[in-house]
């Protein structure tokens, strides 16, 4: 009976300790999908934005901020502080019931047989020996509970809860911190998007009429009748209008890729080109 308990609880610690190992060979595998996944829609991001004419800038759609605010929930570090939190209030349960430890409680039972055997020796003229022998079948029960418990679990106990629920509080605050945090982000990204997306299109319209103004000044200067000087001074607007344009759209990627990651929204990922290269 005692090895066959035994097995049994052999066999169950194994199967247990097989299904912990599988459990977390799953969660390093499913992290390693998300890091993967991120990685491979951050680089899709990138390509799209290479490609992208200004025609595009233009089409894109940005979500609303209200959207944009629920879509950060999802961030890592939202989910960080989430879980830490799920800990914390884990714990303080634990605290609250501790008290239950101080009782214990315990029963027993035992059945069989009891045999008992005498031998006796009779010291007469002649000497008699006799023995006796008897069984009895029997049932065995018992049935209690103790408490205990030190001074100092009683006193501090409130303490403890107490130690506990401001932990859980303080996690609270520094989420709510978090999503302000994310928020402030969100804002200031959705400004700087729609306003820099506004002077691409002014800056956009100033660089083709740089390069038209530009090759008629060429052509006038062949005929001789521009200065090289002036030839100079509309090449260089010209290049000073090509790198602003440039750098508003250094600018935008980067916002809108940035937008992307801190949201948790493809805005880039999921947008059609209107004239892919590929």
């Amino acid at each position: 009976m005692f090895r066959k308990t035994a097995k049994y609880l052999t066999t169950a610690i194994l199967l247990l300790s097989s299904a912990s190992a599988a459990l977390q060979a799953q969660n390093i595998f499913d992290y390693e999908n998300v890091f993967e996944f991120q990685n491979v829609r951050i680089d899709s991001t990138m390509i799209k934005l290479a490609k992208m004419t200004v025609d595009d800038y233009m089409n894109i759609k940005i979500p609303s901020l209200e959207e944009l605010y629920e879509n950060s929930r999802n961030a890592s570090s939202v989910k960080a502080v989430e879980a830490q939190a799920d800990t914390y209030y884990r714990e303080l349960l634990g605290v609250k019931r501790k008290p239950l430890a101080w009782l214990s409680l315990y029963a027993n039972y035992s059945y069989g047989n009891m045999d008992m055997a005498a031998i006796s020796l009779m010291q007469t003229t002649y000497a008699v020996w006799s023995q006796n022998s008897s069984s009895q079948t029997n049932n065995y029960y018992s049935v209690g509970a103790s408490f205990s418990v030190s001074l100092y679990d009683i006193i501090n106990q409130k303490n403890q809860v107490k130690l506990a629920e401001a932990k859980l509080r303080e996690l609270q605050y520094r989420m709510e911190a978090e999503h302000d945090l994310k928020k402030q982000q969100i804002i200031s990204l959705y400004c700087d998007i729609t306003q820099n997306m506004r002077k691409l299109g002014e800056v956009y319209e100033g660089l083709i009429l740089a390069k038209t103004q530009y090759e008629f000044s060429e052509s006038e200067f062949v005929a001789n009748r521009l200065p090289l000087t002036e030839l100079f001074t509309r090449k260089n607007y010209l290049s000073n209008t090509n790198s602003e344009f440039e750098n508003i759209k250094r600018v935008l990627n980067q916002a809108l890729l940035e937008l992307e990651i801190i949201s948790c929204t493809p805005i880039v990922a999921n947008y059609e080109l209107l004239d892919d290269g590929d």
